[in-house]
C-alpha cells in the first residue's frame, strides 16, 4: 500500500473477533480501518521488538490508522502524540462498548515519506480484561463508529471543570479493567459507580445501586460500562 507523505499512528489488534465487511474503509472521523497491518516492519524493527511480537503483528486482523500532515514530518512532536492519543482513546472506548477478547494490541507511530514507512515509536498497550462469565463479543463497523464518538465526547469533558469527578471515575474504571483478578478490579468499579451517582458524604453504602456484587458481578461491572457510555453521550 502507498500512502502520501504524512505522520501516522496505527493501532494493531491481534486475534480479535470482527465482522466488518469489506476493508479497507474510513470511519466518519477519517480513521482508516484494515483487516491486516497496512505496512511492513523493517528488519531492524523486527529484531528490536523480537520474533514473538513481530509474529503477532503479522497475524493482525484489525488495524486502525490516523494520519496528519501537521508539524515537521520527521519530528515526533505534539501532532504525532495527538494521533496516538486518538487511537488509544478509541481502543479504550471500544472496550467499554463490549466484552472484546484479543491476544495483544500495539501502537505504531511514525511517518510516511515517498511511500516508505519510517517507524519512530512502538508500544504494547495495556490489556483491558473482560469480566468472567461474559460471552466474547464481535466488533462491527457501527461499534468502531460509536467508540470514536465516545472518545471525542470524553476528550471534550476536559474543557468543562464540572466534569472532573466524572473523568476521575472513568479513569478508575479503565485502570480496573487493566487488572486481571476480580478482587483487584472491584475497588475501581465501585469508585466509578460513585462518580456516576455522586452519593452524599458518608452515605455511599446506602446509596449505591441495589445490584449485589457477590451474586451478580458481571451484570454490575459490565452494566457500569453502559452507564458511563450513556453519560458521555449526554
Amino acid at each position: 500500500m502507498l500512502f502520501s507523505d504524512s505522520k501516522f499512528a496505527i493501532l494493531s489488534v491481534i486475534s480479535v473477533r470482527t465482522n466488518l465487511g469489506a476493508t479497507p474503509f474510513r470511519l466518519a472521523d477519517g480513521t482508516q480501518v484494515f483487516d491486516v497491518l497496512p505496512l511492513g516492519l523493517p528488519s531492524h524493527w523486527q529484531e528490536w521488538i523480537g520474533s514473538v511480537q513481530a509474529g503477532h503483528l503479522k497475524s493482525c486482523n484489525l488495524a486502525l490508522m490516523c494520519q496528519t500532515d501537521e508539524g515537521d514530518l520527521e519530528i515526533a512532536d505534539e501532532a504525532l502524540n495527538n494521533l496516538g492519543y486518538t487511537l488509544c482513546g478509541l481502543y479504550t472506548m471500544l472496550r467499554l462498548r463490549g466484552t472484546i477478547e484479543y491476544q495483544d494490541a500495539y501502537l505504531i507511530e511514525g511517518y510516511f515519506r515517498n511511500g516508505e514507512a519510517i517507524i519512530q515509536r512502538f508500544s504494547n498497550l495495556d490489556r483491558l480484561h473482560v469480566t468472567k462469565g461474559y460471552q466474547p463479543w464481535t466488533i462491527r463497523t457501527e461499534d468502531l463508529e460509536e467508540a470514536a464518538k465516545l472518545h471525542r465526547a470524553r476528550a471534550s469533558t476536559k474543557l468543562i471543570p464540572a466534569n472532573t469527578r466524572f473523568r476521575r471515575g472513568l479513569n478508575e474504571l479503565i485502570i480496573a479493567l487493566q487488572k486481571y483478578h476480580g478482587g483487584d478490579r472491584l475497588h475501581g468499579f465501585v469508585r466509578s459507580i460513585e462518580a456516576l451517582i455522586l452519593p452524599d458524604k458518608g452515605q455511599t453504602r446506602k446509596q449505591l445501586p441495589a445490584a449485589n456484587f457477590a451474586e451478580e458481578p458481571c451484570r454490575s461491572t459490565e452494566g457500569l460500562g453502559r452507564d458511563l457510555r450513556h453519560a458521555l453521550r449526554c
